[in-house]
């Protein structure tokens, strides 16, 4: 049980620690998004403590191959006089090409991250979305995944994280591997699928190819047919991942 008395002290964990108020770990879980950090708490502070970690927060593994992680929730933790607590860090991996933190990975605070990691925070912290759907925004700026790689239904996130990058929406959706514990499997795309609106100003017949960015045929897609004027939609869906990128 917490106890708080009416006299405490609010403080970021970095700013308590250096008024030597409070000692902390941060531990990882093995996991990568989420709720993927153990917070170790002790307070030295006679008086309770709200301490906070703001959204935007970077935390930097201290083994380099291993991903930092960006906190994207405002949290707060709270202990009473000389108390000890542990508790998890809500946050998302920001360094794709790198390994996920392995289990008691240590972590420390970061300096300032980049102001677009900041926005996506923030804006994270008020709309809330699945995990794997944060973790894809994460990595579309921290990275430069491709915009498509967040589900299509997402609109509003996906709007968002457009106006951060100025990557145009894109139509379709990009699935990746994310099943391989492999981390270069896990960087290529698996499958490009969505719906391809046209319009047809006349009656006619419609031949849809697949050519790379040399014009080069790839595939044929659909034969020739005879369609009707007027507005029309067409799924694709096609297994990418033997195909070079382009």
């Amino acid at each position: 049980t917490i106890v708080v008395h009416a006299k405490h002290r609010k403080l970021s964990l970095e700013s308590a620690a250096k008024l030597n108020l409070l000692k902390f770990k941060i531990k990882g879980t093995g996991e990568h998004q989420g709720k993927c950090l153990n917070l170790q708490l002790h307070s030295a502070c006679p008086d309770s403590l709200w301490l906070t970690l703001e959204a935007g927060s970077r935390l930097d593994s201290k083994n380099e191959s291993e991903q930092d992680i960006l906190v994207t929730q405002d949290q707060i933790f709270v202990l009473g006089s000389f108390q000890s607590a542990n508790t998890k860090i809500s946050g998302y991996c920001c360094q794709a090409t790198n390994h996920s933190p392995a289990m008691n990975a240590d972590f420390t605070i970061g300096k300032p991250t980049d102001n677009k990691l900041v926005s996506l925070a923030r804006y994270l912290s008020y709309h809330h979305e699945d995990e794997n759907t944060t973790q894809a925004a994460v990595w579309c700026i921290s990275n430069g995944k491709p915009l498509a790689s967040i589900p299509k239904i997402h609109n509003d996130l996906r709007a968002f994280v457009s106006s951060i990058t100025g990557e145009p929406l894109p139509w379709y959706e990009v699935e990746y591997n994310t099943s391989s514990n492999n981390l270069a499997a896990s960087q290529q795309a698996k499958k490009v699928f969505g719906y391809i609106d046209y319009k047809t100003e006349k009656e006619g017949e419609l031949k849809i190819e697949l050519r790379d960015s040399k014009g080069r045929l790839m595939m044929n897609i659909s034969n020739q047919k005879i369609v009707a004027k007027g507005d029309h939609d067409f799924w694709f869906e096609m297994q990418v991942s033997n195909y070079p990128k382009g």
